[in-house]
């Protein structure tokens, strides 16, 4: 879990959007990236 977390926040951070508060345009944007990495394995 922890692992997703530092990966979204590196993400938000390339994105130039972190470390603002959350919106609802993050919050889906977050929802997104869960359902992927939710529904796509990781290639480990």
């Amino acid at each position: 879990m922890l692992d997703n977390y530092y990966g979204m926040k590196r993400s938000r951070e390339a994105k130039g959007i972190f470390p603002k508060p959350l919106s609802a345009t993050d919050t889906s944007e977050l929802v997104d990236e869960l359902q992927k990495r939710i529904l796509i394995p990781p290639c480990s």
